[in-house]
């Protein structure tokens, strides 16, 4: 039930963007539709204080692939356009495990797999061979998988002052802790199985685009898109949060909000077409004519 009421809170979000951005017809001389695919490789960030400040983890560069995506787009203006997109996209960040003296004795990672679905209000250029495309707008992700893990050797470590020591841990006249060794385990899950909590299955975002649209072929062009999008919301479970602040977590941490923020390379193939409404409008009046002129002959 929460999870329809988040998508539902976030369609009227999406209807009331649409409705404010929308042009008149008259600003529309000719209709362009298109269609297509995508595909690319997305960077992400986990935005999260706690994570940061904790001298035990350390945040490398994570790549993932974002399998597959499909587009429908129509404009709404002469330079103005609107797409709507829905993709498959694998996400998350590995942090190192690291000791006293920063040596890796171990891993924690948060993978994550999205069905994105974002409304893009498009901005673009008017070139023959070559449109460079400006796009924005919101975006409801749908959890499709969420796992984050951790595992470590036995070692001497810093814990953050207010976090819970791992069960186990010894505390050393230095104020460090020696920490056992820990198997794969899994902190939180999307089906809470095995796990400490769960991960929330919606997050809503906004998404910025800069696209370049090479025109391939009268019906064809290739897009090549930079993109990034921001999440408003902990993807963490409101249970694991409240262990957390508490101080009753099983893998404790320095409680802030988290985030996920994302920069991927995305590129595509998409078949387009135009027309002119008024001339589809002034075909059917001038056969009707025809018809009507024909009927009077008889």
């Amino acid at each position: 039930m929460r999870k329809i009421n988040l998508v539902f809170r976030s369609l009227i979000l999406i209807s009331i963007f649409i409705l404010i951005v929308k042009p008149t017809a008259a600003q529309v001389s000719q209709i362009e539709l298109n269609f297509g695919l995508n595909s690319g490789f997305n960077s992400t960030r986990i935005l999260d204080k706690g994570l940061k400040s904790d001298k035990r983890y350390r945040g490398i560069p994570t790549y993932k692939w974002a399998p597959i995506g499909a587009s429908f787009g129509f404009n709404l203006a002469n330079n103005f356009s609107m797409q709507f997109e829905a993709l498959i996209a694998h996400e998350g960040q590995l942090f190192n495990f690291v000791d006293l003296e920063d040596k890796k004795i171990g891993e924690r990672e948060i993978s994550l797999s999205y069905f994105n679905l974002p409304v893009l209000i498009q901005f673009r250029s008017s070139g023959k061979k070559v449109r460079t495309v400006f796009s924005i707008g919101p975006e409801i992700s749908l959890m499709r998988f969420g796992e984050e893990t951790i595992f470590n050797e036995s070692a001497i470590v810093t814990i953050p002052d207010g976090v819970t020591p791992p069960v186990g841990s010894v505390k050393n006249a230095d104020g460090t802790y020696t920490i056992p060794s820990l198997g794969l385990t899994t902190i939180a899950s999307l089906d809470g199985l095995n796990s400490e909590g769960l991960l929330k299955e919606v997050d809503f975002r906004i998404l910025a685009d800069v696209s370049l649209h090479i025109i391939a072929s009268p019906k064809f062009y290739i897009n090549v898109d930079v993109r990034s999008s921001y999440g408003f919301m902990d993807i963490r479970g409101d249970e694991l949060l409240k262990n957390i602040e508490d101080n009753t977590a099983i893998f404790d941490d320095i409680l802030s909000q988290r985030a996920n923020f994302s920069v991927g390379v995305w590129v595509g193939l998409q078949y387009y077409f135009r027309f002119d409404p008024m001339d589809i409008f002034k075909k059917r009046k001038k056969k009707e004519k025809e018809i009507e002129a024909a009927a009077l002959l008889y």
